[in-house]
This record gives C-alpha cells, structure tokens and sequence, in this order.
C-alpha cells in the first residue's frame, strides 16, 4: 500500500518570491482531497499568513480567498498554487500572547554597575516552612565569631 502525497507550490511576494519559480511543500493527501486546514498544518514557514490560491474564471486567473477550513481547494493546470502573505513573522503561540510594551534598558559599564540586591523572602507557615528558617537564623546566629 503506498500513501499518496501532494505537492502545494508557493510564493511569498513579501520575500521577491518569482512566482513562475515557485516554492513547494508536500501534503500527505491526494490533492483532490486537500483542505485549507491542511494547508494551514503543512505550510513550512513559522508565522501567520493570509492564503490565496491560483484559479482560472472565466479565461482569467484570479486568486482566490477560502474562508473556511473545511472547502475544498482550487486547482489550476493540474495543481494547487498559493500565494502566502505574511501577517506576522514567528509562531502560533507568540501570535496568542499579547504584545508588550518593552522599555529600553540602559546598561553602565560593567566597572559603575550596581549590585542587585535580592529581595527578602517571606515565609508563610503553610508547610512548617517559618518554624524551619527560626532554625536556620538560630544556628546562624550561634555559630557566628565576634571579633
């Protein structure tokens, strides 16, 4: 029994991808078969991108938008083409997570730096944790030199 695969060709305009040079990945489906899902799982690329796939209507080639995960793709000369337009470089769980205003750090070199100092800790006695750092402090304390 041999599993059929299908080759999706691409192009990324964003990238100066030559359209007639086109980039491919493999589905493994037969491409009759082949759901915008599917092409959303295999795409290659880490990011977020918008698809449109290659189509002849009415003697011109247009490139249509699929808007649910389930229809089937648009075949054109025996194969799928998609254009891919980026929207967000990165992966799905960066695109999840909301963005975050970062401030600029300034850093002193390393002969002015300051010494951070560590928070003090709390100990909450939820577990016995208190009654064991009153131990600690109490050995600490008893076996410190004066001089």
């Amino acid at each position: 029994m041999s599993k059929v695969i299908s080759n999706v060709f691409y192009h990324i305009p964003q990238d100066k991808d030559d359209p007639d040079i086109p980039n491919v990945f493999c589905v493994p489906k037969a491409q009759e078969e082949i759901r915008l899902a599917d092409i959303k799982n295999y795409f290659p690329l880490n990011g977020q991108y918008i698809f449109r796939f290659k189509y002849k209507y009415n003697n011109q080639i247009v490139w249509m938008d699929i808007p649910e995960n389930s229809k089937k793709l648009p075949i054109y000369e025996g194969r799928i083409f998609l254009k891919a337009t980026r929207v967000q470089w990165g992966d799905e769980q960066k695109k999840a997570e909301p963005e975050q205003a970062q401030v600029p750090v300034q850093k002193q070199p390393p002969s002015q730096q300051i010494p951070q100092q560590q928070p003090k800790q709390e100990y909450i006695d939820f577990f016995g944790e208190e009654e064991e750092t009153q131990k600690q402090k109490q050995y600490q304390e008893t076996n410190l030199l004066d001089f």
